[in-house]
């Protein structure tokens, strides 16, 4: 039997159960918030506060996360903001179109259609082509 690997998908070096990323994102949002609650409550609600703050941005990137794991959010966004690969520019090689013969109504045609010859309405008699009547030169 084949011995399947098995990869680790998370960091091993984890403090209290929470990985790198969320420590890193606690403190970044505790030294953050530490500054807004500074001016809008006691003293002694600052530094908790911060700390609430800061854990309720590392559970709301934790759901980010969890909705696109790996680097899926990364592809999204790059999806997202390239640009078009499109250029305009000549077919280097063109190919006939071939409309089905119950299908050839939905086509329009590229030129005006031959108009055909009149059918005698005497069998026998001889065939007349339509022609435009031509007109006698000007000015002479």
């Amino acid at each position: 039997m084949l011995r399947m690997r098995v990869y680790r998908l998370a960091v091993p070096l984890t403090v209290m159960g929470l990985d790198v990323w969320a420590l890193l994102t606690i403190g970044a949002g505790t030294l953050m918030s530490l500054q807004y609650w500074q001016d809008r409550v006691p003293a002694i609600l600052t530094l908790p506060l911060a700390a609430l703050s800061g854990f309720a941005l590392s559970k709301v990137i934790g759901f980010i996360r969890y909705l696109f794991p790996g680097r899926a959010l990364m592809h999204v966004l790059a999806w997202l903001t390239q640009g078009d690969r499109y250029r305009v520019m000549r077919d280097l090689c063109s190919y006939p179109l071939i409309v089905p013969r119950e299908d050839r109504f939905l086509v329009r045609p590229s030129r005006k259609p031959v108009k055909r010859a009149r059918r005698p309405a005497v069998p026998g008699a001889p065939v007349q082509a339509i022609k435009a009547p031509i007109s006698a030169p000007e000015g002479g």
